[in-house]
């Protein structure tokens, strides 16, 4: 990782743990500080965001939260998290269940067909979400 994703994570980690906001926020902190800090490993420009000075933990929560009333989805909490530092931006969710003797995999996969585990036969089953939407 670049030093501008380490600093990111420190951000919003130091972010989390002095965050004293209400209720609502107080439930969805930890989780949103979570996702945050993973998609910095995984994109510099997005870790860049994060830094920027104008952009603070306790603000992104207010946005996560913001018209809430007594529940908000990990996928809509999430995504407001990520639009609060990049306005545009949008996320994509990946849900597999991998079974008793198939691998789970690291990339996210678009159908049960292209999961490299699919030629199994009897070794195991894949439930993808992709199947059900």
């Amino acid at each position: 990782m670049t030093e501008i994703q380490n600093n990111a994570i420190e951000k919003i980690e130091d972010g989390c743990k002095n965050y004293k906001g209400d209720k609502r926020g107080n439930v969805v902190a930890r989780p949103v500080a979570d996702a945050l800090k993973r998609f910095c490993e995984n994109n510099a420009a997005f870790a860049a965001a994060i830094l920027g000075e104008d952009k603070h933990f306790a603000d992104c929560i207010a946005a996560v939260v913001h018209g809430v009333g007594a529940a908000i989805s990990d996928i809509e909490a999430y995504r407001r998290a990520v639009r609060y530092f990049f306005p545009d931006a949008d996320i994509k969710f990946d849900m597999r269940i991998i079974l008793p003797g198939v691998p789970d995999v690291e990339k996210p996969v678009e159908t049960v067909e292209n999961h490299p585990a699919a030629d199994q036969g009897d070794a195991g089953e894949i439930i993808s979400i992709f199947d059900i939407l």
